[in-house]
């Protein structure tokens, strides 16, 4: 059995997980693919994008992936929430429903997903359904645009009073289609309690099941709870968003995150297709393996009639010519069955002027035509079957090095969700960052407020921050105490500090670029002045560093994960052999990240690196400076 779909319970952990971390994000827009709904979102600090299959799952992830065949902007959803915030988050009663309120306290716009096996999405404004994945009209309630938002009824709530509840025959199925709490929740409560799925439960052990499930579904809404597990063996597939009795006698593979959890599990949808055209190829060869062997029978069964035509070729010649010559005289009624001319004449048709000899089978002859000239076209269809068999060989053939070409391909995009899955986002990756030649961590502002977020939240008094002396820099900082950080990671950093400035988009070769200490910041003014939004103030002495503008984009390879990283060509050097290193130039953005990404993918295949199919422009393009560039060609 393989769990396919969130229930009640893992919706409820995910939400204890994962609120606070999308609420106050802003839709920066939605896309969609194969009912897959991608709302990429961005907070103060990072952007992530959350995946939603109505009828299934959901997940954050850092990962988004422009490039994947058939995405596209939803142009709907769009409309309606584009540059709106998240407020809030709930899940409605216990029910595999989500509700994302939308907006601001003045205008609030509701979007219900449902996890039901039908699957849907619905985002209600001022009372109305203004979007809806899928019209339904059922006995139960009926959803369509203009009309209200109608909640599925409930068929009750386990933390209800239990003398509420009327149970007959065996407990797991009598619970499981009495409340809406999910199958393998009601099979844990009743583990929990030491009660026999197949037992009629009376009013005190459903009392005892009832209170087991109100503490599994505490445990759902308890953050340190929270330890999720994947069981996975041969097809069967399930998981918990914390350990169940009733799968300790199986292995279990722990995970940091619920949300991790779901993403290694369901991420695959994203870049793995129904593969339809791979059945199409084995159905073409199954076909073509048919016809070849058809083609070569008949042409069997031909050659084999020839052979024996030719050895009693002048006795036929005889005998049809007799043929002939009475029926010209007397018609085909004076045309008897026997003897003639030492064959054995078993069968006419007149219609056609066939005969049939019982030393030839079911041969068809024409008895007005020489025998000879009858071979000679048998022969020649022989032939035409041969040629038609070995042309459906060729068809096999080219059909299986497609398929084979084909399953390469859907393996290595199987194994590029798995390594894009594996792949730990770190806290560090929400801004700019690089690792200097001696293991430093060094992270950036992406933009002012990620600056103003650095200062207020990781700059230390005792570290190094640096910020070049244009408009426009990110802000970054060292993280190592000033005391123990080496020239050469200040030299990096301020290298890196200055590619990602305007003087990148100027054209400059060189830029200079400001050090100072965390203790010399504030985000205070002067009295009586007042600072821009964004800015800060530095007191006391700066250290100045010039430095040439150059940078790495890079590739970093794990045996189970890949990421692209960016930094000054000696630090990302220390990480991966896999570089193309940039400077200021005139090669548009666009043309630019295409070059870096072809350099870096046949650097890659060089290595007989499967991960050189997988890289993506959208991998890339975060990493590249502002404006335009050229490829620095290496000595």
């Amino acid at each position: 059995m393989k769990k396919t779909a969130l229930s009640a319970i893992d919706l409820a952990a995910w939400l204890t997980e994962s609120k606070s971390y999308i609420a106050g994000s802003r839709i920066e827009s939605v896309y969609s693919l194969n009912q897959i709904y991608l709302f990429r979102l961005r907070g103060k600090l990072d952007e992530k994008t959350l995946v939603v299959k109505p009828g299934s799952y959901l997940y954050v992830t850092n990962l988004f992936e422009r490039n994947l065949t058939g995405i596209e902007p939803h142009a709907t959803l769009n409309q309606y929430l584009r540059g709106e915030r998240i407020i809030e988050i709930e899940q409605v009663d216990q029910e595999r429903i989500l509700k994302f309120s939308i907006g601001s306290t003045d205008h609030t716009t509701e979007m219900y997903i449902e996890f039901f096996s039908s699957g849907q999405l619905a985002v209600v404004k001022n009372e109305k359904i203004i979007y809806l994945m899928s019209r339904y009209r059922g006995k139960d309630r009926i959803l369509e645009p203009g009309r209200p938002y109608e909640l599925p009824p409930s068929r009750g709530n386990p933390i209800e009073d239990a003398g509420k509840l009327q149970t007959k025959g065996p407990a797991l199925m009598s619970l499981t289609h009495s409340l809406s709490f999910p199958p393998e929740g009601v099979k844990e409560a009743l583990v929990r309690s030491g009660i026999s799925p197949d037992k009629e439960l009376g009013l005190d052990e459903l009392s005892k099941v009832l209170d087991t499930m109100k503490e599994i579904w505490a445990l759902a809404k308890r953050p340190d709870a929270i330890k999720p597990t994947l069981i996975q063996n041969d097809d069967n597939l399930m998981f918990h968003p914390f350990p169940f009795k009733s799968d300790e006698a199986v292995e279990a593979k722990e995970f940091s995150s619920f949300n991790s959890l779901l993403e290694t599990v369901f991420s695959t949808d994203l870049v793995e297709r129904p593969n339809t055209e791979a059945e199409k190829m084995r159905k073409a060869i199954e076909e073509a393996e048919k016809a070849a062997l058809d083609h070569e029978e008949k042409a069997t069964i031909i050659q084999r009639q020839v052979e024996v035509l030719s050895s009693l070729a002048p006795q036929i010649n005889q005998a049809i010519e007799h043929i002939h010559y009475v029926q010209k005289r007397s018609g085909w009624s004076a045309v008897n069955t026997g003897e003639i001319n030492g064959l054995h004449l078993n069968k006419i048709i007149p219609n056609g002027a066939q005969v049939y000899f019982e030393e030839t089978g079911d041969v068809p002859i024409r008895a007005n035509e020489n025998i000879w000239g009858q071979i000679t076209q048998l022969h020649e269809k022989a032939l035409q079957e041969k040629k038609k068999a070995e042309n459906a060989k060729e068809k096999i053939k080219e059909l299986r090095e497609k398929l084979e070409l084909k399953v390469k391909v859907d393996e290595g995009k199987g194994l590029e969700a798995a390594m894009r899955a594996n792949r730990k986002r770190e806290w560090y990756e929400r801004f700019r960052w690089f690792f200097s030649s001696d293991g430093t961590l060094v992270i950036a502002g992406k933009d002012s407020d990620q600056n103003i977020a650095l200062i207020r939240n990781y700059l230390k008094p005792n570290q190094l921050a640096l910020h070049a002396d244009v408009h426009g820099s990110p802000l970054a900082i060292i993280q190592k105490d000033a005391d123990y950080t080496t020239e050469k990671t200040v030299s990096e950093t301020a290298q890196f500090v200055a590619c990602y400035s305007k003087a990148w988009s100027s054209g400059s070769l060189s830029a200079k670029v400001s050090a100072f200490l965390g203790n010399q910041v504030s985000l205070s003014p002067p009295s009586g002045t007042f600072l821009s939004k964004g800015s800060f103030m530095i007191y006391g002495k700066k250290k100045e560093v010039e430095v040439e503008l150059k940078l790495a984009i890079g590739v970093e390879v794990n045996e189970n994960w890949f990421r692209v990283i960016s930094g000054p060509p000696d630090a990302v050097r220390a990480k991966t052999n896999f570089i193309v290193t940039l400077v200021p130039g005139g090669t548009p953005r666009q043309e630019l990240v295409q070059e870096v990404k072809k350099r870096l993918s046949y650097a890659l295949k060089k290595a007989n690196s499967q991960v050189s199919y997988m890289i993506k422009i959208s991998d890339i393009e975060p990493f590249l400076p502002g404006g335009s560039g050229d490829v620095q060609l290496e000595p």
